[in-house]
C-alpha cells in the first residue's frame, strides 16, 4: 500500500499540481468558465445547469484538495486506519449537510466573504507551496532537476 508514493513520476506530478493549486489560490491565475458555456445553460435546472455553472468557487478547491490528501495518506497506512480515515472523511462531510439541509437558518450566520477570506486564501497557497516542498525534496536529484 502507499506504493505509489515512492515513485518519483508520482512525486513530481503532485509537486506540480500543489504549485499550481497554490499559484490558483493565491490569485496568480483564475479558471473561469466561458460565457458562451455559462451564459443560458447556467439558467437550466438539473446537471445540465450545474456543470455549465461550474464550481462555486474556492472554497470546494480547499474541500477537494483535503481530501484528496486525506486519502492518499490513508493509502499509506494499515488497511483498518486507512478504511476509518475515510470513513471519518465521508462522515464529517454528510454531518455538514445534514445540519445545514436540516436547519437552515444556519445558513445566515456563515460569515460572509471579506478580508478574512483573502488572508486565509493566502495561508493556504503557502501551505501548498510548503506540501509541494515537502514532496520534492523526496525526489531524485536528476528529477528534481527537470521540474525545476
Amino acid at each position: 500500500m502507499g506504493d505509489q508514493l515512492r515513485q518519483p513520476s508520482v512525486l513530481a506530478a503532485m509537486s506540480v499540481i500543489l504549485i499550481a493549486l497554490a499559484c490558483y489560490v493565491s490569485g496568480v491565475f483564475q479558471i473561469t468558465v466561458p460565457v458562451s458555456v455559462g451564459g443560458k445553460e447556467a439558467r437550466k435546472e438539473g446537471y445540465v445547469g450545474s456543470v455549465a455553472m461550474g464550481s462555486c468557487g474556492y472554497p470546494q478547491h480547499t474541500v477537494q484538495f483535503w481530501y484528496l490528501a486525506g486519502f492518499v495518506w490513508a493509502q499509506t497506512q494499515h488497511l483498518i486506519l486507512g478504511t476509518i480515515t475515510i470513513m471519518v472523511i465521508g462522515v464529517g462531510d454528510g454531518i455538514a449537510y445534514l445540519i445545514l439541509t436540516s436547519l437552515p437558518s444556519l445558513l445566515k450566520k456563515i460569515p460572509r466573504a471579506g478580508k478574512w477570506m483573502e488572508v486565509f486564501k493566502q495561508a493556504v497557497g503557502f501551505l501548498l507551496l510548503a506540501i509541494a516542498i515537502k514532496l520534492m525534496v523526496a525526489l531524485p536529484q536528476g528529477r528534481l532537476e527537470m521540474i525545476l
